[in-house]
Order: C-alpha cells, then sequence, then structure tokens
C-alpha cells in the first residue's frame, strides 16, 4: 500500500487541476500530461510496476486527489454533467505513468476511456458493473484476443459508503492450489466465454481456453458467472479454480482517493452485494495500444 502524504496530494491536486482539457474528448496530449503530475508524486515507481508485472499482479494507493466538490452518483451510467476532471486525470496519469496506455471501447460506453461504475436502477439486479448483486470471480474482455483485452484495470474510489470490498486474486497465488489434471483442463479450448451485456457486440461468444501460459507464466481469461465448461473435466477445473482464488483473494475495502491498478491477465477480481451509494471510476490499461485509443470491435 502506497499512503500519499497531504501535501503531495495537495500539490498534485492543483497540477492536475490547471491542466486544460476537454473532458468529453480526453487526448494522449492530455494523458501524458497527467503521467508527468502523477510519475512526479509517486514513489518507487519502478516497484509498482514490477509487482504489477511479475508479483501478485496489484497494488493499492491511498490518499490520492479528487474532486473537492462532487455531484449525486450517476444513475445512469454516465459522467455528471458539470462535475471538474480532478478525478478522470488522476486516474488515467496513474495508469499511464505506471507503463499502461488508457484506452476504450467503441461498443462499450460509447468509448468513453474513463468508465461511471455506480448502481443503475433498471439494472440493479444484473450480473454487471451497473448491478448491485454479487458479482462472481472475472476478468475483463475474456472473450477477447489477448492483444485487444485490458491488460490493467484501474479503479479509482470517489464514494463508497457501505464500504463494499472488492475481491482481487493473484493468479500466481491461485494456481499453487491447483493440481496437473486440472490445469491441463483449463488450458484446453473446453470453454465458452460469453461477452458482458456492457459489449454491445455482434460475436458474443467464443471457444478457448481458459489458462494459458505465455513465457513460462500462467496467464487467464474467464468470467465464472458466464464462462461454460463444455465437459465434465472442463467444469470441474473451473469449479477448482473458483475454490483456489477464494482461497487466494484479497478484499479491497474502499475510501475515497483509493485506487487500485491490478493486471487483467494475473488477476481475478469481484466484489460482493453493493448498498448505500457508492461511485468508482475505471479506466482499462493496455501494453500494446496507443493512449488515448478507441477500438471498435464490430466492423
Amino acid at each position: 500500500m502506497v499512503n500519499l502524504t497531504k501535501n503531495s496530494a495537495k500539490d498534485w491536486f492543483n497540477e492536475i487541476n490547471a491542466i486544460s482539457v476537454d473532458i468529453d474528448r480526453i487526448d494522449g496530449n492530455a494523458i501524458l500530461e497527467s503521467a508527468k503530475v502523477a510519475d512526479r508524486h509517486l514513489p518507487d515507481i519502478a516497484q509498482l510496476k514490477e509487482e504489477i508485472r511479475s508479483g501478485k499482479g496489484f497494488v493499492e494507493l491511498s490518499g490520492l486527489p479528487i474532486d473537492t466538490t462532487l455531484p449525486t452518483p450517476p444513475v445512469d451510467g454516465k459522467r455528471p454533467r458539470g462535475k471538474s476532471s480532478v478525478s478522470e486525470l488522476c486516474l488515467l496519469g496513474v495508469t499511464q505513468a505506471l507503463g499502461l496506455n488508457p484506452f476504450g471501447y467503441r461498443e462499450e460506453k460509447e468509448g468513453a476511456l474513463v468508465h461511471e461504475i455506480a448502481p443503475i436502477p433498471d439494472v440493479g439486479k444484473s450480473i454487471s458493473s451497473g448491478g448491485t448483486v454479487s458479482f462472481d470471480f472475472h476478468t475483463d474482455g475474456a472473450y477477447l484476443d489477448r492483444h485487444l483485452r485490458p491488460h490493467t484495470l484501474s479503479l479509482l474510489c470517489l464514494v463508497d459508503e457501505a464500504g463494499t470490498g472488492t475481491q482481487l486474486a493473484s493468479l500466481r497465488d491461485a494456481v499453487r492450489l491447483l493440481d496437473g489434471e486440472d490445469i491441463e483442463a483449463l488450458m484446453s479450448d473446453e470453454f465458452v466465454h460469453t461477452a458482458p451485456e456492457t459489449f454491445k457486440v455482434a460475436d458474443a461468444t467464443k471457444r478457448t481456453s481458459v489458462l494459458d501460459r505465455l513465457d513460462g507464466v500462467y496467464e487467464v481469461k474467464a468470467a465464472l458467472h458466464n464462462t461454460q465448461g463444455l465437459t465434465p473435466r472442463a467444469k470441474k477445473a473451473l469449479a477448482a479454480l473458483r475454490r483456489a482464488l477464494v482461497s487466494a483473494t484479497t478484499t479491497k475495502r474502499w475510501r475515497p482517493g483509493d485506487l487500485v491498478i491490478f493486471s487483467n491477465l494475473r488477476c481475478m477480481h469481484g466484489r460482493g452485494e453493493i448498498r448505500g451509494r457508492r461511485w468508482l471510476q475505471r479506466c482499462y490499461g493496455s501494453h500494446t495500444l496507443p493512449a488515448g485509443t478507441v477500438v471498435q470491435l464490430n466492423r
């Protein structure tokens, strides 16, 4: 956990508050300017990068600058009009400073680089980022090819009245609890992945593995609520993976100004039922796509 001092947070706030940006059209230049500010205030950046890349797969920061005055959390999934841009530039800047390029998808939230993660009344019972019910372990974009999937997710807390926990499970630790037969099954193509309802795509399913191994390191892609095992051994292996993830879980209790960035290839995440007002902001990071890219999946 990196705890920012109040003086550093104040200076950071003033510096990003001075960046001129059209919040509805954030471009690569604004992201890079925000990253320069983050770079000046974050300690041990090389160590943070290493923890994401080859450690447990996630890092926690606290005391980061957010807007002095916040509107009511949005109930339509969209950024409230009139909100200042401090939290967005902080979120994007930290992501970029840690070596990941923020990007979005045209088919999700209309290509926004920063997503408002808050309950939406009409979808409250859905298993999605806009719902309120418990959300099982998953990776984002599991059905996409690796180069198109988010390589990291960054989450910044603005409001969390009831302290809803976000579960983070390191694949490094979970794999150690699996036997060889389950690992072999998880690396087979005996699974079907379905796109989440927040993605408005034409081709919403894909048959592939849950585990891959790249340069000797295991990676994961799955959403346990909608990834289906097609054979008895695949179903058994998915159940074993879930048990291992539970044993490897860290629960993040949010406070305003907390930020977590984690590998979407080497971690799985979920959350409990949401009660009370809650508003996180999220952005995706990529090792390969340029900063500010909006990917179009439907062609």
